[in-house]
């Protein structure tokens, strides 16, 4: 009873929108720990989380979209499968699986990379 209970005071407070949120961020996060030994299990993960968003109308914004590739699915990790080119006022993500580029302004990328 008790457990019913925080789950109806938790669907209460948050929306299912940013209940998905949450769940998509720790799904990409997963992806990324797995790539390593489980590849085909990440992009199984990322292709999942983009059908999530798609449903949920969720967009997946310039933060999330640098975690992984947008043609093959693979998530980013800094030199095993992305590779970082400055080109002006662009930073160039080139992921070494699919050899793909992705353009995004320099004021858009994130610090953490």
């Amino acid at each position: 009873m008790e457990k019913t209970k925080k789950i109806k005071n938790f669907l209460k407070t948050t929306s299912l929108k940013e209940i998905v949120a949450k769940k998509i961020d720790q799904m990409i996060e997963a992806a990324t720990k797995q790539a390593l030994y489980y590849p085909d299990y990440a992009i199984k993960n990322i292709k999942l989380v983009r059908k999530i968003a798609a449903r949920h109308r969720i967009a997946m914004g310039s933060k999330r979209k640098q975690l992984f590739c947008k043609k093959c699915n693979f998530p980013y990790i800094k030199n095993l499968s992305l590779r970082i080119e400055k080109d002006g006022n662009f930073v160039i993500f080139k992921c070494l699986v699919c050899s793909n580029k992705y353009r995004l302004h320099k004021s858009k990328v994130e610090d953490k990379r």
